[in-house]
C-alpha cells in the first residue's frame, strides 16, 4: 500500500497502482493516510447463468408479394336455384288472310277455287296452296271465318255453299237460289296444321263478278282473335 499525506486539506493521490480519498477532520496535525492497493485485473470469472427472456420484438415489415399459384381443378357445378317469377304476358298476335276469286264453273262436291295473285295477309301463320283451293292454318286459337259468293242467273239452284274443315267436317253453310249471299263460322283449331276451304256441297254452279268488279265472284276471310276459348 502507498501513503496519502494530509495536511489541512483533501486531496487525491494515486500512483502506478494505489488511488486513495483522505477526508480527515481539520485542523489537525498532519498524519499519514493509509490507502489500499488496487492490483491487476484477474482472471475471467465463469460465464453466469443467462438473463431473462427479453420481451418479443414487433412484426417485421411484408415482404414482396410471391408468384401467383398454378391454377386449381374446375370445381363441380352448383345446384340450380329457384325457378324466377313469370315475366309480364307479351303481346298478342293476330293472324289474318283475305283472298278473291273470279267467275268460275264449280262442279258438285269440289272447293271453290281463289286467286292466289289477290291474297292479303298478315303473318305467315295461315298459306293458300298453289292450287288456290286449300287454306292451312298452322297455329292453334280461336278463328273466324266469313265468305261471300255470288251466283250467275243461270246456276243451277238451290246453290248450298260452306266451309269443309280438315276434309271432312263442315261448317258456316248456306244455300240460295239467286244472286250474292254469304255466311259465316266459328272453329277452335286446337291441332295443327289444320285445312280450310270454301265447298260446294250442291250441284254444279256458276259463279260471276259483278259489272266492274274483278274478283269478286267469291271472297273468303279467315281471321285468328283468341288464344282460345275463354275460362267459364
Amino acid at each position: 500500500m502507498s501513503k496519502c499525506e494530509i495536511n489541512y486539506r483533501d486531496f487525491i493521490s494515486q500512483n502506478d497502482y494505489c488511488k486513495c480519498w483522505c477526508s480527515p477532520s481539520k485542523p489537525r496535525p498532519p498524519r499519514p493516510c493509509m490507502c489500499p492497493c488496487i492490483g491487476p485485473t484477474g482472471p475471467a470469472g465463469p460465464q453466469g447463468e443467462p438473463g431473462p427472456e427479453g420481451p418479443q420484438g414487433g412484426p417485421g415489415s411484408t415482404g414482396p408479394q410471391g408468384e401467383p399459384g398454378p391454377q386449381g381443378p374446375q370445381g363441380e357445378p352448383g345446384s340450380t336455384g329457384p325457378q324466377g317469377e313469370p315475366g309480364p304476358q307479351g303481346p298478342f298476335l293476330s293472324s289474318y288472310m283475305e283472298a278473291l276469286a273470279n267467275g268460275q264453273t264449280v262442279i258438285s262436291n269440289t272447293n271453290i277455287v281463289f286467286d292466289t295473285d289477290s291474297v292479303d295477309s298478315v303473318g305467315n301463320n295461315i298459306v293458300l296452296d298453289p292450287s288456290g283451293r286449300i287454306f292451312t292454318v298452322n297455329h292453334t286459337g280461336l278463328y273466324h271465318i266469313e265468305w261471300t259468293v255470288n251466283l250467275a242467273p243461270e246456276s243451277a239452284v238451290p246453290a248450298v255453299v260452306g266451309i269443309i274443315e280438315n276434309d271432312e267436317g263442315a261448317s258456316g253453310a248456306a244455300n240460295s237460289e239467286i244472286g250474292n249471299f254469304s255466311s259465316g263460322t266459328l272453329i277452335n283449331i286446337d291441332t295443327v296444321p289444320f285445312t280450310i276451304a270454301l265447298h260446294n256441297f250442291g250441284a254444279e254452279i256458276l259463279l260471276e263478278n259483278p259489272v266492274q268488279w274483278e274478283n269478286s265472284a267469291a271472297s273468303i276471310r279467315i281471321v285468328r282473335f283468341a288464344d282460345g276459348p275463354s275460362e267459364p
